[in-house]
């Protein structure tokens, strides 16, 4: 139940109206006083992929973004190139060459690409 921002009666649904430069809730009989404006449109909110966890129980060895810098370099790949082939974004990997800790699921994948293993041994 909304309320007419004009007169005040209390209505079952409410218009969106310019009056004087300024936009109002209004009921229908005030909605004449000025210029009905369309209804603004809902936002679409896109949800960010779950792309899993780190494992809090393996440890990724220290020089791990040298690592895979050094595996992709060795191969000749540029990034781009690397995280088209690892199925990667290359901004992720970007950050992963930089120090970023990836994700458990994204850490895999660079494993079994380039042959070579990130976590530390127990």
């Amino acid at each position: 139940m909304g309320e007419c921002e004009v007169c005040g009666r209390a209505v079952s649904h409410t218009k969106r109206s310019e009056i004087d430069g300024v936009i109002l809730e209004v009921c229908d009989n005030c909605s004449g006083l000025g210029k009905e404006m369309a209804e603004p449109k809902k936002l679409f909110v896109r949800k960010r992929p779950d792309f899993g966890t780190i494992d809090e129980g393996k440890d990724l060895v220290p020089d791990f973004a040298d690592m895979v810098r050094k595996a992709r370099e060795d191969r000749e790949l540029s990034q781009d190139e690397a995280a088209g082939r690892i199925g990667i974004p290359a901004s992720v990997l970007r950050r992963v060459e930089n120090g970023m800790k990836p994700f458990e699921s994204t850490t895999k994948k660079i494993q079994r690409f380039y042959g070579i293993s990130l976590f530390e041994k127990d």
